[in-house]
């Protein structure tokens, strides 16, 4: 059964930590990588989770996949996706101090033509805190990390569409990705134009990505953006053109 889950827009990216106990989330064991691209044959279908436990306790950990897909509003709709992927060891205990490598390996389709895009799901198991914890007294994080499926060549094709005045001002526009591969918004800018081509500014950063429903734009999607913060100097009725570049790095001098 597919399940719902609210978009989450930390990129690197998308850690979800769930607390059922008054815990600090200090508590929490540490996980890496959070993201990784991988290729559908080959080598490169392979990767290595680090789990490390800093309690002095042992904690019990669950891997299972999920496929990602998002509508055009940014909705987030995942599936199991158990079949795609062979998880070594799917359940472990990581004794205290330890770090524990969890191994996997992508085995669905291997023409896929398109990225494809999962979350590997680290659930620690409800157990007590301590050996002498208070009856009931439990908790559960879980760590959602983002994997990759990408064919050899892929590449995003951004393209803006529909550039108009929302009817409380905002800046709306549909953002598509025609091409096969995945595309980082949080790697990119919004180059807006005014009415004259001189006139032009690249929108970035935190003041520009968290306006956005999500960090990542699928193969083949489109996303209704609406923006209601704009750099300094800027309305919605001054952009007359929208391309999505690679920002400048801050240090890079004209």
């Amino acid at each position: 059964m597919k399940r719902n889950i609210k978009s989450c827009f930390s990129l690197l990216f998308m850690a979800i930590i769930t607390i059922l106990a008054n815990v600090s989330p200090a508590a929490a064991f540490r996980v890496e990588p959070m993201s990784a691209d991988l290729a559908p044959t080959g080598s490169d279908t392979k990767g290595e989770i680090r789990i490390e436990n800093p309690h002095d306790h042992p904690i019990t950990i669950e891997v299972i996949t999920e496929q990602r897909d998002f509508d055009a509003n940014g909705k987030e709709t995942r599936t199991p996706a158990d079949d795609d992927f062979l998880i070594f060891p799917p359940q472990t205990l990581v004794q205290p101090g330890k770090t524990q490598l969890i191994r996997y390996q992508y085995i669905g389709d291997p023409k896929i033509s398109a990225t494809k895009a999962y979350v590997i799901n680290v659930r620690q198991l409800p157990i007590d805190l301590k050996p002498d914890a208070q009856s009931g007294m439990k908790f559960l994080y879980n760590f959602g990390l983002a994997r990759y499926v990408v064919p050899e060549g892929a590449v995003a094709v951004p393209t803006v569409e529909n550039i108009h005045v929302g009817p409380k001002g905002t800046l709306d526009f549909v953002l598509k990705n025609t091409g096969n591969g995945h595309l980082p918004l949080m790697r990119k800018a919004l180059r807006l134009t005014g009415a004259t081509p001189d006139r032009t500014v690249d929108f970035d950063g935190d003041a520009m990505t968290k306006q956005l429903p999500v960090a990542m734009l699928l193969p083949g999607h489109t996303l209704n953006v609406s923006l209601k913060t704009l750099p300094q100097g800027w309305t919605a009725r001054d952009v007359k053109n929208i391309q999505i570049v690679t920002p400048k790095p801050k240090d890079s001098k004209p």
